[in-house]
């Protein structure tokens, strides 16, 4: 929720990388809501923060919208590595599995293990792109898919740790695989700003029905 308190508390539970919570004890002095933490990062205009608010919104998430802004991320960059390989269908499967699991279609510990399957499929067809000497774009393009398909299964198992992390790596190897197909900065800012945008638009629509 956009209306959670930051304090050294909540990221101590949270285990940040040093340098962010470094930056955050020496700007703020009193705890403040999770909104103006992200604003302040977004208003920095750096790559560094931008990447900081990536790791913060899965952490305010519930394991669902963890699963929801992975598949975003992943299907932003599927293209990637369907236009170098267009008869592998493993990464598209993975997020297919991963929605499937967020609706919890059948079985919910079937769909999870067909979930992390898929996940792993996916990264296999990354790393073979990757051997293959493809750009880093189809390697990362499958890796999120990958990264989706676990979030995915970490949250049928009710793994809300796990779920935030693989959120937030679909988010990173979104971002690099776009940083990698254009080759500047601004697609690799660009980019991992409409992911956040869209993970943001998760908490407010749920904070607007509240």
């Amino acid at each position: 929720m956009l209306n959670t308190i930051i304090d050294q508390q909540w990221l101590d539970k949270f285990a940040p990388c040093s340098e962010g919570k470094e930056w955050y004890l020496e700007k703020y002095k009193e705890p403040i809501k999770a909104e103006q933490l992200i604003n302040d990062l977004l208003r920095a205009d750096e790559i560094e923060k931008i990447g900081w608010v990536n790791w913060l919104l899965p952490r305010l998430f519930t394991k669902n919208q963890c699963v929801q802004y992975a598949i975003y991320a992943a299907e932003l960059v599927l293209h990637l590595f369907e236009s170098k390989y267009p008869d592998d269908k493993r990464p598209r499967l993975a997020i297919e599995a991963a929605k499937k699991c967020l609706d919890c279609l059948g079985n919910a510990a079937e769909t999870a293990r067909a979930a992390r399957a898929a996940g792993d499929a996916a990264w296999a067809a990354g790393a073979a792109a990757r051997d293959a000497g493809a750009a880093w774009a189809a390697w990362a393009a499958g890796d999120a898919a990958r990264a989706a398909a676990w979030a995915a299964e970490a949250a049928a198992r009710d793994a809300a740790r796990d779920a935030a992390w693989a959120a937030g790596d679909a988010a990173r190897a979104a971002r690099a695989a776009w940083a990698a197909w254009a080759a500047r900065a601004a697609a690799y800012k660009e980019t991992l700003i409409k992911i956040i945008n869209y993970g943001r638009s998760i908490l407010e629509n749920v904070e607007k029905s509240l």
